[in-house]
């Protein structure tokens, strides 16, 4: 989930451009909870101005965990 080494990616921006809203998609997709924004058309599905649609799972039941980068780790702060 992170930019291989050598890659060409923005560490500073990395996280917050593209790992972030990556699972963001992630959740709403199977637990189907909104942040009060409309689902996004099935032709379209990754928009940021909209939720993903709803895979039909509706998991509660489970907790999702997921680390920043692993750049964010060798510093007392974020740099984002």
């Amino acid at each position: 989930n992170e930019p291989e080494p050598g890659s060409h990616a923005d560490q500073y921006t990395f996280s917050s451009d593209y790992l972030y809203p990556f699972y963001k998609r992630v959740i709403q997709a199977i637990t189907g909870v909104r942040d009060g924004l409309p689902d996004c058309p099935k032709h379209a599905p990754t928009g940021s101005n909209c939720s993903y649609p709803s895979l039909g799972i509706h998991d509660q039941q489970h907790l999702f965990f997921f680390e920043p980068t692993a750049f964010r780790n060798l510093l007392d702060y974020s740099p984002q």
